[in-house]
């Protein structure tokens, strides 16, 4: 609210004072030696995209072009991310798709290595350049991580609970604080009908396709807001299975 009192936006042809101390403190923080800054998640992994195959580009030659990633993976919602992607439901019919990108089965580390991009011929592959469903957020302060761990304890704890009493969930994983909760076998398919009964308690949670509940809360919640989040999604629940 300050800095919107001051400045908003400005063209990149500027620059202004909070941004150079973020870029610096990023820069002090991590390998990055520059920092660029951009609108959203998928235009931060598209210029990383671009950014490796410029890069191979430069150092191997015009051919090491191809992207490696994991099916049914997620990068963003521009065409070039979502076709990286290897969701067809998100990326079919929208004419042409971007070339040079290879899909291999999530965490089947055999099929990486066959396509994948050691040295100079990844897993014998001369093409490849990046592997995609290696993108990480990067949590590198002690104090946040710390608090990630404790926070992501609660959620689980709390999730499984839920789920054994009221038989809606099987299976709780992720890490940190962006988790999934995967329905269980009488639920597969409505995720979307728990987030509207989440609604009704004014919680909102997201989903991982049809099958999955998806909490990814502020890194630096408080415990007070997780525990009356997850009261609520309770309430959203028990209403639910009782209504069958």
């Amino acid at each position: 609210t300050e800095q919107a009192g001051k400045l908003w936006h400005i063209s990149n042809v500027f620059t202004n004072e909070p941004a150079l101390r973020l870029a610096q403190r990023l820069v002090d923080a991590t390998f990055a030696e520059r920092v660029f800054f951009c609108n959203s998640g998928a235009e931060a992994n598209e210029a990383a995209f671009k950014l490796a195959r410029r890069v191979a580009h430069d150092r191997f030659g015009e051919d090491k072009h191809e992207i490696i990633s994991a099916y049914n993976s997620f990068h963003g919602r521009t065409f070039f991310t979502v076709s990286v992607a290897g969701q067809p439901k998100y990326s079919d019919g929208f004419g042409p798709k971007p070339q040079g990108i290879t899909h291999v089965a999530y965490n089947d580390l055999a099929a990486h290595f066959a396509v994948g991009v050691h040295g100079t011929t990844y897993g014998g592959n001369p093409l490849g350049c990046a592997v995609a469903d290696a993108l990480l957020e990067i949590v590198n302060t002690p104090e946040v991580l710390n608090g990630v761990k404790a926070r992501h304890e609660i959620f689980k704890v709390r999730l499984q609970r839920l789920g054994e009493q009221y038989g809606i969930f099987s299976e709780i994983r992720g890490r940190g604080l962006l988790i999934g909760a995967q329905l269980s076998e009488p639920w597969l398919g409505k995720a979307g009908q728990v987030l509207a009964a989440a609604e009704k308690e004014a919680l909102m949670v997201l989903q991982a396709g049809p099958d999955v509940v998806r909490f990814a809360p502020s890194l630096v919640i408080d415990e007070a807001d997780i525990d009356e989040g997850l009261q609520r999604f309770e309430r959203a629940v028990a209403r639910l299975v009782a209504q069958g």
